[in-house]
Formats: structure tokens, sequence, C-alpha cells
């Protein structure tokens, strides 16, 4: 039973419980929490005898991050698209913005003073000149820079 007080008590130096209806949630961070404690303690066991540990929030701070790397690597990323224009042949790109972030379409989106608006907006910019553009607007567009 000593083990298990232990564990217990090292976990919960780092309470992160989250106040949720969902009980698998709370569960499933549990459980996080308990394999991140554990490769904690596997870590500090396997460790040089000149080599300094990190601190046991460094090192969940770092697995939290290498984790996430490939998620947000591809949430905020450059999306390549081919698109020609009638004077070059080259590659042009666009990226996303961030979410629920919109701007008008500088192909398609069209905005007169006293008259009826077409609007069209875009998750997409471009990447030269910032103006929101989508994918099949691409080969239309030609950059202001």
């Amino acid at each position: 039973m000593g083990g298990v007080d232990a564990s217990d008590a090292m976990l919960y130096s780092y309470l992160d419980e989250r106040r949720t209806l969902k009980y698998w949630k709370k569960i499933a961070f549990n459980i996080f929490s308990r394999m991140i404690l554990n490769s904690y303690i596997i870590y500090k066991q396997n460790l040089s005898a000149g080599c300094n540990a990190m601190s046991r929030l460094d090192y969940t701070i770092k697995i939290v991050d290498a984790l996430s790397k490939e998620w947000l690597e591809e949430k905020n990323c450059a999306v390549g698209i081919l698109g020609t224009n009638n004077d070059e042949n080259d590659t042009k790109l666009i990226r996303k913005r961030p979410a629920k972030k919109e701007k008008d379409c500088c192909v398609c989106s069209k905005r007169m003073k006293n008259g009826p608006v077409k609007r069209r907006r875009s998750r997409t910019v471009c990447v030269k000149c910032e103006k929101g553009l989508h994918g099949e607007c691409l080969p239309q567009h030609k950059c202001s820079k």
C-alpha cells in the first residue's frame, strides 16, 4: 500500500485535473499524468552520474511539446499550391489563418459601395501580399508585391 500512496503523492504534486462533466476525460488525463510520472522516474534512474536532471515540470513540458509538435506544425504550416500566372510559371504559397479568422478573397469577393455585395470569405491568405485568397482562385491572383 505504501507504493500506491507514494505514487499518488507524487502525481498530485502537479495536480492537473479538469472540471468537466465527462468522466472519461478525467480518467484519460489521470492515465496520461501517470505515464509521464513513470517515465520521469525511469529517466531519473537511468541518468548518468555526472549529469544534472531536469525538474519534473520541465520534463513534463518537454514531453507535451514533443507530442504536440506535429499537430501544431500541421495546423500552422504553409500550404503549397501549384498556380500559374499568365507571365510566370511558379509555385505560390497560401497559408492558413488562425481559427475562425477570415478575410475577403481578393479575387472572387466583390464589394461595391452602392450595390449588392458578393462577399466570399477565406481562411487562407497569400504569403506574399497577406490578402485573403481561396485555393481555387490562386491562378487568377496577381500579387502586388
